[in-house]
């Protein structure tokens, strides 16, 4: 048993019962705030390189504020039509968005070990969707990860393809 000392905001959302298209790609969220530590550079890479292999095989959202340079970084990989932006909407609406992904996903700043816990994960389990964790190993978060399969280093790109994969393997199945 792993208690949290977090409190947990609880949500009812309409729609949370989303089933996923026969056809389609997998729908990933980050709902939340991303900052220069906690860049998603490495997860776009790869993300980058999945279109060009199974073009149309997954799309992502990045919804809450963003103090990176994302939209930068998702024109330059080519990903306008993969990646949609949505900045500073309401935690209702984030929770919507998150209430209708395939899977969440999370990245975190790659320190060494992994200090935080951030709310954003507690949310995350609370909406009750496989979560993608891109979070240093050991870690807190990755602690909790440990069992999932779904636990990358947020700096290693073979790792998180290796995630992404598994996950969308168990997605199709």
């Amino acid at each position: 048993v792993i208690v949290t000392p977090h409190p947990v905001q609880p949500v009812e959302v309409r729609g949370s019962e989303a089933v996923r298209e026969a056809a389609g790609p997998m729908r990933l969220v980050h709902a939340g705030t991303l900052n220069p530590a906690r860049t998603p550079r490495v997860f776009l890479d790869v993300l980058r390189d999945i279109e060009r292999e199974r073009p149309g095989s997954l799309k992502v959202a990045f919804v809450g504020h963003q103090y990176t340079d994302l939209p930068d970084m998702v024109r330059e990989r080519n990903l306008d039509g993969v990646v949609e932006l949505k900045h500073r909407v309401a935690y209702q609406e984030a929770a919507a968005a998150a209430a209708a992904a395939d899977a969440l996903v999370l990245i975190d700043a790659p320190t060494k070990p992994g200090i935080f816990l951030p709310s954003k994960f507690v949310d995350y389990l609370s909406w009750r969707r496989p979560i993608l964790a891109f979070t240093p190993i050991p870690g807190e978060v990755s602690d909790y990860m440990q069992h999932t399969g779904f636990c990358a280093p947020p700096d290693d790109p073979k790792a998180i393809r290796a995630v992404i994969d598994h996950a969308y393997e168990a997605w199709l199945h």
